[in-house]
């Protein structure tokens, strides 16, 4: 094994907790998730951990602790990245009942392994095929691109968030981005039903008594355009990349609440110092009017 780092990680009722293990010997003293602190966004803590980390075993606790199958393919930024986005959600749905859909498959991938290469982490609105060598993904499935290091990720969302782009510079921000995108489509289906082909879809949503299912609803929404006084609106808070999509409505609503998550974020301790949902109430009204037609899906 040489100088290996075996990495456990063990669940509770609350917490994560992380003990590192050299060749079967306890090297450090048992920590709480809650030890990790988001003062000035990434720190050489949570860099450190990113090290030390064993992608395997994190896989393991997500497909033991919440049924989500994950392959990281030894991307360990995404991996612990990934998994504080969960804690996070978990914290979420705990507290405040909020926010409570997880995505079925999380896959870390290289363009060249998708069947249509890109370069951007996604969320699947319908099953389908996505990677060369793998069988169809079930909808709401999230794609994350690989980063070359938390450095590297943080750096590229900094940027973004400077020239305009994108609504949280929280080094966090696309992976609860995808995140939230798995939640609306899961709100989608769990109104409307499903109505699609997919018979994972079928079961997980069956057929409600409304005039249109939940497949033609995301198909709808996929055109919606907001007008160019709402999409200035828009810009002016969340930045150019939910209004340049043409989904316009699915982005809005992640940038939306990727934004108002990112600062409810405690920054002494991983958790949250308020309910996201009290930022939400905050913000303009007429921006407020136009999160409200999203919502409705008009």
């Amino acid at each position: 094994m040489g100088n290996r780092y075996i990495h456990k990680i063990l669940l509770s009722s609350n917490f994560y907790f992380y003990e590192y293990y050299l060749i079967g010997m306890k090297i450090q003293k048992q920590t709480q998730c809650n030890d990790i602190k988001f003062k000035h966004g990434l720190n050489k803590d949570i860099i450190n951990n990113s090290k030390i980390i064993d992608t395997k075993e994190i896989e393991k606790i997500f497909e033991r602790q919440f049924s989500i199958d994950t392959k990281f393919d030894s991307n360990k930024p995404n991996a612990i990245c990934t998994f504080l986005t969960s804690h996070l959600f978990h914290l979420l749905s705990q507290k405040y009942k909020e926010f409570t859909a997880k995505p079925p498959r999380i896959r870390s991938f290289h363009p060249k392994e998708l069947i249509t290469p890109q370069k951007q982490s996604f969320c699947l609105k319908d099953s389908q095929l996505v990677m060369k060598k793998e069988p169809p993904f079930e909808m709401r499935s999230i794609f994350y691109n690989e980063p070359q290091s938390l450095e590297f990720l943080n750096d590229i969302i900094e940027t973004q968030y400077n020239h305009g782009e994108r609504s949280s510079n929280h080094f966090l921000s696309e992976h609860i981005h995808e995140w939230l995108h798995n939640i609306h489509i899961d709100s989608i289906y769990k109104r409307f039903g499903y109505g699609g082909n997919c018979v994972y879809g079928r079961m997980k949503y069956p057929e409600r008594n409304s005039t249109i299912s939940g497949i033609n609803i995301i198909k709808n929404l996929e055109i919606q355009k907001l007008d160019n006084k709402e999409k200035e609106i828009t810009k002016d808070i969340l930045g150019t990349y939910s209004t340049k999509s043409n989904n316009e409505y699915f982005e809005i609503f992640a940038e939306a609440f990727t934004q108002i998550i990112c600062k409810s974020i405690d920054k002494d301790c991983l958790s949250f110092k308020q309910n996201p949902i009290e930022i939400l109430k905050k913000y303009p009204k007429d921006f407020k009017k136009i999160l409200l037609k999203i919502f409705n899906f008009e």
